[in-house]
């Protein structure tokens, strides 16, 4: 049985898609029609545009019927994606393996990240080639520019001074504050 196949017998069986682990993660199972891939493309952005909380969802959409990842991303750029969906593209490469790629979006400003993800196989089951968590894979930025805005202020620590046997003298306000309150609480003691 072809994966597609499979993945077609899923949809089938759950009609409004099924859970994974107690989390209540939501998976939402998308194949492109070969006929109509431009018609698939547009259902697909408008389901994923209308879900309001994708906090808890998990999109997996085959993209097999598709001749190039330029052209995939060609339809996707029209999607609301953001940086912290969970969208995997799966392509079967051959019949008995199919490769994924997570799609991300920085900022709306910005073009979709595709990262290579891992893939499956009879042989060898899912291989994850990022093993690492959503945050450190996404962690490189790629040209987002920051704004920010700091007042100038010394530095709460501005020196320590070694005494010996681990002991330092501090200086700065920080410190300054310290000997105020040592003294005060001090002469009420």
């Amino acid at each position: 049985m072809y994966f597609r196949d499979w993945l077609v017998n899923i949809v089938h069986q759950s009609k409004t898609g099924f859970f994974l682990n107690n989390k209540e993660t939501l998976i939402c199972l998308f194949l492109v029609d070969s006929w109509n891939k431009t018609g698939s493309m547009e259902a697909f952005q408008r389901q994923f545009d209308s879900t309001t909380n994708r906090k808890n969802v998990i999109w997996l959409l085959d993209v097999t019927s598709f001749f190039t990842l330029k052209e995939v991303k060609a339809h996707l750029e029209k999607t609301s994606l953001d940086f912290d969906d969970d969208l995997f593209l799966l392509n079967q490469t051959s019949e008995d393996r199919i490769s994924a790629l997570e799609v991300y979006r920085i900022s709306s400003s910005m073009p979709l990240t595709v990262l290579d993800y891992g893939y499956w196989s009879r042989a060898t089951g899912v291989e994850v080639y990022l093993n690492s968590e959503k945050w450190v894979r996404r962690r490189n930025l790629q040209g987002f520019q920051f704004r920010t805005q700091s007042l100038a202020f010394k530095p709460a620590i501005s020196a320590l001074v070694p005494l010996g046997e681990g002991f330092y003298e501090g200086q700065g306000p920080l410190f300054d504050l310290f000997n105020v309150l040592k003294v005060d609480l001090a002469t009420e003691c």
